[in-house]
């Protein structure tokens, strides 16, 4: 059989019973699919060759031959080949384009970070830098084109049902997703777009810091602000895919912008550096001081830098009032690059919550996952649409024979 799409109902059903079982990625004995799905010995023992005909499954030793000692007949092991294909997830930001391949349990088989040009940029060339990046993490990885079961792009716009982003905000959403779903059918893809704030809110809760939480908004605070917001355990995305979108700040009082936590701590020690007579400042040692440059001097008591950090603070306790009294969620999670060295700043932040939101205070936490929330995300998105209706795709015999064909 060439794919499941020829399966007849029943054996279909079957066949993604016993798949199901298989994406944890721990061996499986037939005896024990037989307890967990229901079906017969005989149904299970066909299901499995079946999936191994397609390519999803592989027979294990069983375990006698594998040295484990068992009395009687050897049960026969299977476990999914989490190399049959590849998930692809791309964060592809305004100054720089992470791709993140992984197999088919989530882990990694490559990654690759670049920064790309951001001033002044045409819709093709941000589709040059991305296709740029997106192919030398593949070839790095091994990975052929028939290898890539899904590929999810995360970029700082909002984005419809239909992966495209809205007009407004002076082009600069057209830029950042400049027909990304619409791109790449020529190499056997079909490509979901979807704002990188939710996929690093799915990231989040998949492997970060929001595991155990149902009610939480991931927030990016590196150049821009943004919010990916899950309620009930689901992410919200809203009619055109504007839910979390931070250009609201403008109104808020204490706030006045979106503009990112990174991006203000930058211009914030320019400025206060650019007043003549300032106080001595560790940061007048570093040519243009980033945020991590600011934080780490606040944290050796430098006036200068604490002031800004105080300033920071007070910006991100109003950001953070308003969303956990607008959505009563128990958790945020601060996230981007800046999230490794922000806990001071956000301990400061969840001691001004205090009296500024109905108790219980939501917690407030820096990521577990620094810079790779948004291509982990974006991975898990990938997962889900192939865990959802595997059948329906085509395995290659193996990706990397492929690739070796490929270049013979």
């Amino acid at each position: 059989m060439s794919d499941g799409s020829s399966f007849s109902f029943q054996r279909r059903r079957n066949a993604l019973e016993v798949l199901g079982q298989a994406w944890s990625g721990a061996p499986l004995t037939a005896s024990g699919l037989i307890e967990r799905t229901g079906l017969t010995r005989s149904t299970v023992i066909a299901v499995c060759d079946d999936l191994i005909e397609l390519g999803w499954i592989q027979e294990l030793e069983n375990q006698r031959a594998a040295g484990d000692y068992v009395k009687g007949r050897p049960a026969r092991r299977y476990s999914l080949r989490r190399d049959a294909g590849a998930v692809v997830g791309v964060d592809a930001g305004q100054h720089s384009v992470g791709v993140f391949v992984a197999d088919l349990l989530g882990e990694p088989v490559g990654r690759r970070t670049e920064p790309v040009a951001h001033e002044h940029v045409s819709p093709a060339r941000r589709l040059a830098d991305i296709e740029r990046v997106l192919d030398r993490t593949l070839s790095e990885a091994g990975i052929a084109d028939s290898g890539v079961l899904a590929i999810t792009f995360g970029v700082p716009a909002p984005v419809d049902a239909l992966g495209r982003s809205p007009e407004g905000d002076n082009d600069f959403w057209r830029v950042m997703n400049p027909g990304l779903a619409d791109r790449f059918a020529d190499r056997g893809w079909q490509p979901v777009v979807d704002n990188d704030a939710n996929l690093a809110a799915l990231a989040e809760g998949w492997r970060g810091a929001a595991v155990a939480s149902d009610d939480y908004v991931a927030l990016l605070s590196g150049e821009r602000l943004g919010g990916g917001v899950v309620l009930g355990g689901r992410l919200l995305r809203g009619a055109r895919g504007l839910t979390g979108e931070m250009r609201y700040l403008d109104l808020v009082e204490g706030v006045g912008s979106a503009e990112g936590i990174a991006a203000l701590a930058r211009v914030w020690a320019h400025e206060a550096l650019a007043v003549p007579g300032h106080p001595a400042s560790l940061l007048d040692r570093i040519d243009a001081p980033g945020a991590e440059h600011v934080l780490a001097a606040a944290a050796a008591g430098d006036p200068l830098a604490r002031d800004i950090v105080d300033r920071l603070a007070e910006r991100l306790a109003n950001i953070a009032a308003t969303l956990a009294n607008l959505l009563d969620v128990s958790l945020i999670v601060v996230g981007g690059a800046l999230s490794a060295s922000a806990e001071p700043l956000l301990t400061e932040v969840a001691r001004r919550l205090v009296g500024r939101v109905h108790a219980p205070v939501p917690r407030i936490v820096a990521s577990t996952l620094g810079d790779q929330a948004v291509a982990l995300g974006a991975v898990r998105s990938g997962l889900d649409r192939v865990r959802a209706d595997p059948l329906a795709l085509r395995l290659p015999g193996h990706v990397l024979d492929d690739v070796a064909a490929a270049g013979a």
